[in-house]
């Protein structure tokens, strides 16, 4: 059985998805919250199962009256 290879995305592709700034994606990152991430070598990248599990502990839902 084939294990699938994680796919990693960077900064850039995140602030789009989400509409936020890269700003806003690094305060996160230096008060140790919002969406887990890998740093290699400098450079900040972000597992996409890690980005739906976070969108998914972020969910709200309502219930409809």
């Amino acid at each position: 059985m084939d294990k699938q290879e994680p796919v990693f995305v960077d900064q850039e592709y995140l602030e789009r998805r989400w509409g936020v700034s890269g700003a806003t994606l690094e305060r996160d990152r230096s008060l140790k919250q919002g969406c887990k991430y890998f740093k290699i070598g400098g450079a900040i990248r972000y597992r996409l199962s890690d980005i739906e599990a976070y969108e998914n502990k972020c969910l709200v839902e309502t219930k409809a009256k």
